[in-house]
């Protein structure tokens, strides 16, 4: 008795320690592959938006810059799986480290190491708290700071719909590590500085900096590559002036610049501006506001038009003709739109100045005003015009938008409409090479496992079968075997 009670000891002491080495070993293969995970970017992204995946688009726009990039969280990194914002942060920024081998990611106590914080404060208002993401390339001494929000999309009434982290990641490394031209918002004619914030956004994502100036007083500065004029409501000074401000636009475009003109209905006349655009670009802009065919429009006013696109061989169709390769083209929706169309008459010679339709109304639309006239108007053109420069000939572009609204919040921020990208190509036509176009933001709702029903069976059936049966196998053979002993 006493030797059977010793054996059933013995094997019974031997099937715990077997559990207790099973366990240790579970516990410690678990600390090691979470190491290796957090070293070296070990995970799957399963979503079917693919949250956290990295576009042919951004390896193609990234794909020569050499440049130690770092990525930093003000966060520990034992806190980052605390907030859903900072986990998808960091989760994306780990597929970039992993991609990109001189991208790293790095932390930092935003508290306590207050000369470090300090360095990342791009101007004396901004701020660093544990909720801000820098991304820092030291040996050019750029950096860009993030706040957690802004990597979240949002609709018109403030409503999350997605994620937006590659289009932000991929913004600032073109920021700091490539070609870094300005932009120039002008003032001084009540310009709407406020509704164009989404379109400096826009630029600056695309690696300009946005400048405000005022052409009475101000010099462009020499790295400026664009001069954009949005919503004024009062008259430029012409050549009866003594500040004469298209005679420095010209100067402008003469060193290779180019010009973004965005027009509201509610402005009311601007002679000066209309005769300037009429006599050099060859674009004439009415008075009139465009309603177009209830089947062309998004509103019950009519005037929220879903554009038609140019298809001809001008220069404005070739702006869209990548997006209308597309086999279903994204609607490009032009709100409250002043009636463009191509002037005949001006001062220009006609062989150097090609004024084309980007976006049109249907040859149905009303142009309301004074006379309701039918037919046909441009809501978005693009005028080519070749200039002689110290004996070489160039291209200066200028985009005229007769709404305002075609580059607001509500239109260029959606991913469903075309807006984003076509002032995009704009930016390259106007020597901005790389643009972070086609980079979509991924919608929370199809952020689902992206597994079919059968792979998830599947996976149900080793989980909840396949897994027990072994381990009661296991079970079944040590318990034949102590009994047979």
């Amino acid at each position: 008795m006493k030797k059977e009670q010793i054996r059933k000891f013995k094997y019974g002491g031997a099937a715990v320690a077997f559990t207790v080495a099973f366990v240790a070993v579970i516990i410690i293969l678990n600390v090691i592959f979470s190491a290796l995970s957090s070293r070296f970017t070990l995970y799957a992204d399963m979503t079917k938006a693919k949250m956290y995946g990295i576009s042919d688009t951004t390896k193609e726009l990234l794909s020569d810059f050499t440049d130690d990039v770092k990525i930093v969280f003000c966060t520990p990194l034992d806190k980052l799986g605390d907030n859903k914002y900072s986990s998808m942060i960091y989760t994306l920024a780990q597929a970039y480290s992993s991609e990109f081998s001189n991208i790293s990611i790095d932390y930092m106590n935003w508290e306590t190491e207050t000369e470090r914080a300090q360095k990342y404060k791009t101007t004396a208002g901004s701020t660093i708290n544990s909720r801000s993401v820098i991304v820092d390339c030291p040996s050019r001494n750029q950096c860009r700071v993030y706040s957690w929000d802004s990597f979240i999309a949002y609709t018109s009434d403030g409503a999350e719909y997605g994620f937006n982290g590659e289009l932000k990641f991929t913004s600032a490394l073109l920021q700091i590590t490539g070609d870094n031209p300005s932009v120039c918002f002008t003032t001084n004619h009540s310009e709407d500085i406020k509704g164009a914030s989404a379109l400096m956004s826009l630029f600056e994502s695309a690696g300009f900096t946005v400048n405000l100036t005022d052409l009475t007083k101000d010099e462009i500065p020499q790295d400026a590559k664009v001069i954009v004029i949005y919503g004024p409501k009062t008259d430029f000074f012409g050549a009866d002036s003594v500040y004469n401000e298209f005679e420095k636009i010209d100067s402008f475009i003469a060193s290779y610049g180019h010009m973004m003109v965005f027009l509201s209905p509610e402005a009311g006349e601007l002679p000066e501006l209309n005769e300037y655009l009429h006599d050099n670009w060859y674009i004439d802009v009415s008075n009139e506001t465009v309603k177009d065919t209830p089947e062309n429009t998004l509103s019950d006013n009519g005037l929220v038009i879903s554009a038609q696109y140019a298809t001809d061989d001008s220069p404005g169709a070739a702006l869209t003709k990548e997006l209308r390769s597309l086999g279903n083209a994204p609607k490009a929706v032009v709100p409250s739109s002043l009636a463009l169309s191509t002037a005949r008459g001006g001062d220009s010679d006609t062989k150097s100045v090609n004024a084309s339709y980007v976006l049109k109304s249907s040859d149905g639309a009303t142009a309301i005003g004074k006379e309701n006239t039918t037919g046909e108007f441009g809501l978005v053109m693009l005028s080519a015009k070749i200039i002689n420069t110290e004996g070489e000939n160039h291209d200066g572009y200028l985009l005229v938008s007769g709404s305002c609204d075609f580059a607001g919040e509500g239109y260029i921020s959606s991913s469903t409409y075309a807006n984003k990208d076509i002032l995009y190509a704009a930016m390259k036509s106007m020597g901005k090479d790389k643009v972070p176009a086609n980079i979509d933001v991924r919608k929370f709702e199809s952020s689902s496992l992206d597994i079919t029903t059968s792979q998830a069976n599947n996976w149900t059936i080793v989980f909840s079968v396949a897994i027990p049966t072994i381990f009661a196998a296991l079970g079944l053979i040590v318990y034949i075997r102590r009994k047979h002993l």
